[in-house]
């Protein structure tokens, strides 16, 4: 996909960077949306991780919308008392 080779380009160039996490999210979202759930929880976890060394665990925006899309791609793959957890965290 356009999302994994962008992915390849950005990873080769920086080792965290917010358009690097954005894009682990955006292909998180993708997988969740076809139904691959499992990869698509990794991927969003994968970009909240980013996005924590990035900005730190404190309250930061972008952490807190990365945390509801962990909830969203568990939502999707039916683990709904962990969504929970990163909501209430988001």
């Amino acid at each position: 996909s356009y999302y994994k080779q962008a992915l390849a380009i950005y990873e080769a160039v920086y080792q965290d960077h917010p358009q690097l996490a954005r894009v682990l999210n955006r292909i998180g979202r993708s997988l969740s949306h076809i139904g691959q759930y499992p990869a698509g929880v990794e991927y969003t976890i994968r970009s909240l991780a980013m996005q924590k060394r990035l900005y730190g665990e404190e309250d930061h925006p972008a952490t807190a919308q990365a945390l509801c899309y962990v909830g969203y791609a568990l939502t999707n793959a039916g683990q709904y008392t962990e969504a929970v957890a990163y909501f209430e965290q988001g």
